[in-house]
């Protein structure tokens, strides 16, 4: 440790210049909550004992002012570890010098900047800007210091010390044990025989002049492999690099041992490695046998003198079985039924195409030349081609250029989902390839590509998913045969996926058998996302629903149709009504002109999905019967389980439950044609069946047939609806009544 009356200031001179140097500021803009920006300009590698006086060059604590907030004076500490000691030079307590000033980045002579070091402890400097124009400067501080049974990583810590610096702590070096550092560039495929290449295996130095003098080590490769070191072929090679001044590099020999397995290497190290640390290639050549297990190729590395580190384990290849291998980079998703021919422009391209798949070859001829390969998909997709594209244009939207080298004589079924080729020019190379797809609409589940042949053992690979667009959720109701716009149940079509409905098309809901069934009115709203839709485009027309997406959504969105009236005449057959949902919004291959749909793959179903809406049921001889529940202070009410919605609430007043009179006739199947409203009588009359009611606002009597029946409560108008008491509504609709006091719900029954 320093005594307090002798310490010592930071040494600044190194090998080249040893100094603390400032630069002007070039217009930098800094992060707002910092005052200075701070980093080392690079890490170096070290012995645990290492001078760095030693070094060509020292590591630099740089400081920047990005805003301009430094000022004269400003003092702050330099920290080292325990392990670390700053090299000092004797001298008095403080020190004063001066440091050249650099403009556009270019040293300069003239111009000095002042500043005061102050040697703390072994580890910690303390630093003062004595004068000088010092604001928005950038300052290089050198990092020369002394370790001492160092580990691990090295940092300088920055104390302000209430100045506008920055705090932080920074790594300027690590210490390396051992000599060297070996790596493994991606080892190689190899199959049996002679003469097999591994991958590249580098002995970095791990730290500058690590290695010195004679280095001997040995490479052992596992049983059942041979070095091959001499003959007119390929032979295992090794080179040393940026040793010395790098002018004349140190030669590597080769030598063969008593073991087929293993080889010495030596090389002398008259001139150690000085700027930059040297390092050591060897380019692996050797021979498999029949002896040799399949898996990956380990070499051993022995170090017999010298500085460099032993290791083993290190993986140059993988032992193989002759033959062909295909994969897939992944399994994407794909929507079922968005991509057609016609849209793909309009289309990511990894919404419609596989990802690369691979044909790799281990060893050579090991597609057997003259040889067909044949690709299927499942019968539910295809290869999205032009009808008038020709076998070449295919072919070559299909194969890279190894591939159209390798392959020729390709054929394509009808159905595009089959395809084969002829092996005419073998190669060790990869062939890649990728597939367009067309996928029917309906249909979901994994996409397996089968190859097959020229030496290629058959394989199902999973290329993709189909998954369904949207869902469609129907709470399934009954509906009665003979009743004209009757209630029937919503239809919610939610997207699997942002973007699953296409702007600018329809999304439609037919019937898949229409006769005898209608669509009277419905009401289209979405109710989840930012999906948008042209209500004013969108329509009801008879046997279908056709709506109109007007901008595509960036998150998955619900559409609900709600309010839909229905008609069911005498020729529908009872049982499931099923609906069909599909247009040219869902399904890329359907396309529409002037409200005419057509389906442009016509041996692909034309729908997402089928499904039941409803059930027809056919009634007792001369009645038509239906349950309905109002609830008090609720405009929600219920049809045979169908909720629907009014613009009236039932309540309750002087004891007696008053419904809206027009909601429950439709509720029992009235037309809305036989509900009249007469304003200058303030009379309503409702129609059902044989049956006529008439009564009058603030009048007690009710006609229903011509027969006058008299009433305790007056018929009255609450928000221009007309109500009359439950037990009257019954009476004069012959429907039962049931009041359910604990839920204040009416049921009106028929």
């Amino acid at each position: 440790m320093i005594s307090k009356a002798n310490k010592k200031m930071l040494a600044i001179v190194t090998a080249f210049m040893f100094m603390f140097t400032v630069f002007a500021p070039v217009g930098l803009v800094g992060e707002a909550e910092a005052a200075s920006k701070n980093r080392v300009d690079r890490v170096v590698y070290v012995d645990k004992d290492e001078d760095f006086n030693a070094l060509p060059r020292v590591p630099y604590l740089i400081i920047q002012d990005e805003d301009g907030d430094f000022s004269n004076g400003e003092r702050f500490r330099l920290q080292l570890p325990g392990s670390a000691e700053w090299n000092l030079a004797t001298g008095t307590d403080t020190a004063t010098t001066t440091a050249a000033v650099a403009s556009d980045g270019i040293h300069v002579t003239s111009g000095t900047v002042n500043y005061t070091i102050r040697a703390i402890s072994d580890q910690v400097v303390d630093v003062t800007f004595n004068s000088g124009d010092i604001s928005g400067n950038t300052f290089h501080i050198p990092l020369n210091v002394d370790l001492d049974n160092a580990s691990g990583e090295i940092k300088v810590t920055i104390n302000p010390m209430d100045s506008a610096l920055s705090s932080g702590s920074f790594t300027f070096a690590v210490v390396e044990a051992g000599g060297t550092i070996a790596t493994v560039s991606d080892k190689e495929d190899v199959t049996r025989g002679p003469a097999r290449e591994g991958a590249t295996i580098t002995l970095d130095e791990t730290r500058i002049g690590a290695l010195s003098g004679e280095q001997v080590f040995r490479l052992r490769l596992p049983s059942g492999f041979e070095w091959v070191t001499t003959g007119s072929g390929t032979v295992t090679e090794a080179n040393a690099y940026n040793f010395g001044n790098g002018s004349v590099e140190p030669d590597v020999t080769i030598h063969t041992t008593n073991n087929t397995r293993t080889i010495e290497l030596r090389v002398n190290v008259a001139a150690p490695s000085e700027v930059s640390r040297g390092y050591i290639t060897i380019d692996p050549v050797f021979n498999v046998t029949r002896d040799a297990n399949m898996g990956d190729v380990k070499v051993d590395l022995l170090s017999t003198r010298g500085d460099i580190t032993a290791i083993s384990g290190l993986v140059i290849a993988e032992y193989l079985e002759h033959g062909v291998t295909i994969s897939i980079d992944e399994a994407r998703e794909f929507l079922a039924g968005r991509a057609s021919v016609e849209n793909l422009g309009n289309l990511d391209e990894e919404e419609y195409t596989t990802a690369t798949i691979t044909i790799e070859q281990t060893g050579s001829n090991a597609l057997l030349n003259g040889r067909i390969v044949e690709f299927e998909l499942p019968s539910w997709v295809k290869v999205a081609a032009e009808d008038d594209a020709t076998n070449e244009q295919i072919f070559n939207a299909i194969f890279d250029s190894n591939g159209q080298t390798v392959f020729n004589n390709f054929w394509i079924n009808s159905d595009r989902n089959k395809f084969e080729v002829n092996v005419n020019t073998p190669n060790t190379n990869d062939i890649e390839l990728e597939l367009p797809l067309i996928i029917e609409a309906d249909k979901t589940g994994d996409i397996h590509l089968n190859v097959k042949g020229a030496g290629l053992n058959e394989q199902n690979l999973l290329v993709g998913k189909a998954l369904a667009p949207v869902q469609v959720d129907i709470k399934v109701a009954d509906v009665r045969l003979g009743v004209q716009q009757q209630s029937a149940p919503d239809i919610v079509i939610t997207e699997n996926e942002a973007g699953a409905l296409m702007e600018r098309g329809y999304l439609v809901v037919n019937f898949r058998d229409h006769n005898g069934l209608r669509f009277d009115n419905a009401d289209f709203v979405v109710t989840a996302g930012d999906l948008e839709i042209d209500v004013d485009a969108s329509s009801v027309q008879n046997e279908r629903l056709l709506i109109y997406i007007d901008t595509e959504s960036t998150v998955p969105s619900t559409i609900k149709v709600t309010n839909i009236e229905l008609t069911v005449n005498r020729m529908a057959p009872e049982g499931p009504v099923r609906v069909d949902v599909g247009g040219n919004a869902l399904i890329g291959y359907v396309s529409e002109e002037n409200g005419v749909f057509t389906n442009n793959e016509s041996d692909f179903n034309g729908r997402v999905l089928r499904t039941v809406f409803a059930n027809v049921i056919t009634p007792a001889p001369g009645e038509v019967r239906a349950t309905a529940s109002f609830s008090i202070g609720s405009t929600s009410y219920t049809v045979d389980g169908v909720e629907k919605q009014m613009d009236a609430m039932p309540y309750i007043k002087n004891d007696r439950t008053f419904l809206p009179l027009r909601y429950v006739a439709e509720a029992l199947g009235v037309n809305e044609n036989n509900i009249m409203w007469n304003q200058s009588s303030q009379t309503a009359t409702i129609i059902k069946g044989d049956r006529v009611v008439s009564v009058q606002i603030g009048n007690y009597a009710m006609t229903v047939n011509g027969t006058t029946l008299y009433m305790d409560v007056a018929p009255e108008i609450t928000g221009d609806r007309t109500y009359l008491p439950l037990r009257f509504i019954g009476q004069a609709l012959g429907a039962n009544l049931e009041w359910v006091a604990e839920t204040q719900t009416a049921i009106v029954k028929q």
